[in-house]
């Protein structure tokens, strides 16, 4: 693209009071082409009049915008382009298939994001003050065990890049809505609380549900409406550090500037278990979206795909009928939503081609990618009478909380077990069994989930299997018998 315009059309020069008439104000220094019924009026970053910085269209007529606007940045690149019939701007929308409810968009730059909060009802999502009035203007609040999974198809939550992208490229005054902030200090007069929604982002002071991290724990209540606008982002597991984002603040005290608040897995267990935020969704790139479903070509199942770092898992358990695996009762419902259980040898013949059961390793590293903490406890073995020895129990901290589906679990004591499920993994507690009981004798359904390995303990011949709990430990280090019966999770050949 030329940065200088390139017409053959007569050049005028307007003055303030012509300016004025017109959809946008503009600053005194610019330049209009009049062609044809449109004259076509560019801005300019500089006195020098060396870079576009805005191109539209007015009807010279009727005096309104008709035809393309767009902005540029400093390298001459458009950054936001929208179309004006006779002055009035044509939005654009998605329909979530989900409810119906429609959702005006914008693109900035390349990213394409939802011009509202959502507004998905789902459980653990709240409307600001119980009032469902502050749901259609604002959208809902969500716990983050809900918000990782709200956005809609082809939508996710964005993450820290994705907000830095959209900062750095437009800024934040042009991203807050024209009216509706306030100030925390009602004696800063003079400070600009509002924004300039130049690119239709709209982002409203919503506030947040919840406890306010030291002070207030132990209240749910609503704050910041007016003042704040929380949005949650999605988990990012960074080589630094074992920590996961939370949530970004835009303040209306700080006009210039942003917060990104981190919190790891444990601390949104014990600090963020009350709290809820909004959501802005951001559409996904459609090559990492096709690869989210795969086909198992022997029976048509299909199953959801999860990649966590350099792995690629399946995020349900299997469901391959063989000989060796069980469904409770042969009830298909409960294999649709649990999966089959196999026994050790049923499972290492289970995957389809271009998966296989995962090796202890493999389980190893995913623990480490969702931010687990390995510990041991050394403990005595009684065999026998008067035989004593000591072995060493591992066990990793937090990595249920990560791995375990947000809903499904059983309460452990007066605690809610369910994970939050930030990766995707979507363990689901179903259970073991056995080959030598009935096949409705089940344990642990609703409290545990148990996964086959491929590894086998060295000195017993004994395959380890990976474990999650009510309290949110992960375990590799069991080992059960040939005869049990688990569950399987594939992961893809390298």
């Amino acid at each position: 693209m030329n940065q200088k315009p390139n017409h053959v059309c007569k050049k005028s020069m307007l003055g303030l009071s012509v300016v004025r008439n017109l959809f946008f104000v503009l600053p005194l220094n610019f330049v209009m082409m009049a062609c044809d019924n449109h004259e076509t009026q560019y801005t300019y970053y500089d006195d020098a009049k060396s870079i576009i910085k805005e191109k539209f269209e007015i009807d010279k007529t009727s005096g309104k915008n008709d035809g393309i606007f767009q902005r540029f940045d400093q390298k001459g690149n458009v950054i936001y382009s929208v179309k004006y019939i006779n002055g009035e701007l044509q939005k654009d929308y998605i329909t979530d298939k989900r409810d119906g409810r429609k959702y005006r968009i914008t693109t900035i730059g390349n990213q394409t994001w939802m011009a509202e909060n959502l507004n998905f009802r789902s459980s653990d999502s709240y409307c600001y003050a119980d009032d469902s009035t502050n749901c259609e203007k604002y959208g809902r609040l969500y716990k983050w065990n809900a918000a990782v999974h709200a956005c809609p198809d082809g939508w996710d939550l964005p993450g820290d890049d994705d907000f830095r992208m959209l900062i750095e490229t437009v800024g934040i005054e042009s991203l807050k809505s024209k009216s509706g902030w306030i100030s925390r200090n009602p004696k800063r007069k003079n400070a600009a609380y509002n924004g300039t929604d130049d690119y239709g982002f709209t982002l409203l002071p919503t506030g947040f549900k919840g406890r306010l991290y030291y002070e207030r724990e132990g209240k749910n209540d609503y704050e910041g409406n007016g003042q704040n606008a929380y949005l949650w982002k999605k988990w990012e597991n960074k080589e630094s550090d074992e920590f996961y984002s939370a949530e970004i603040t835009f303040a209306g005290y700080r006009v210039r500037g942003f917060h990104f608040f981190n919190r790891s897995i444990k601390d949104v267990k014990k600090h963020f278990d009350g709290e809820a935020r909004a959501i802005r969704c951001l559409k996904t790139n459609d090559e990492k979206k096709s690869i989210e479903k795969i086909t198992d070509s022997r029976d048509g199942n299909t199953y959801r795909i999860v990649t966590i770092e350099k792995q690629i898992w399946m995020a349900e358990n299997l469901r391959y009928k063989s000989e060796g695996s069980l469904c409770l009762n042969d009830n298909s419902h409960h294999c649709e939503k649990y999966g089959r259980l196999y026994s050790w040898n049923a499972a290492m013949r289970a995957c389809p081609t271009g998966w296989h059961l995962p090796s202890e390793s493999e389980f190893e590293t995913l623990f480490l990618n969702v931010g687990g903490f390995r510990r041991e406890e050394e403990l005595k073995n009684v065999i026998g009478i008067g035989d004593e020895s000591l072995f060493t129990l591992i066990y990793w901290d937090d990595v249920g909380y990560a791995l375990k589906s947000t809903s499904g679990w059983t309460p452990y004591g007066n605690i809610d077990s369910s994970g939050t499920d930030v990766v995707g993994f979507t363990a689901l507690p179903a259970g073991m069994s056995n080959l030598y009981t009935e096949s409705t004798n089940l344990e642990g359904v609703g409290e545990k989930a148990f996964f086959w390995s491929s590894s086998k303990k060295e000195k017993d011949d004994v395959p380890f299997h990976m474990e999650l709990s009510l309290q949110g430990l992960g375990d590799i280090n069991k080992h059960g018998g040939l005869a049990d019966l688990y569950s399987v999770r594939c992961i893809k050949d390298e």
